[in-house]
């Protein structure tokens, strides 16, 4: 699982428009975070993968469209 979400976030830096920097910057994180997330020894925190994973997974930002 973890694996798999290191994975989207290598896919979702290769879509044209992404880069660290833009995902630095909607994570909060700092650039050096995320400074060697394409090598296979990149070793993030599961604080790191938490802030990351709403933005390069949509289905798991939480819904505003929902009625309440």
């Amino acid at each position: 699982m973890l694996e798999d979400l290191i994975i989207d976030i290598r896919e979702w830096l290769g879509l044209p428009g992404n880069s660290k920097a833009k995902l630095a910057r909607l994570t909060g994180l700092h650039r050096n975070t995320l400074l060697s997330c394409d090598r296979a020894d990149w070793n993030p925190t599961m604080e790191v993968l938490r802030k990351i994973e709403p933005h390069v997974r949509p289905s798991s930002r939480p819904r505003t469209d929902v009625a309440a």
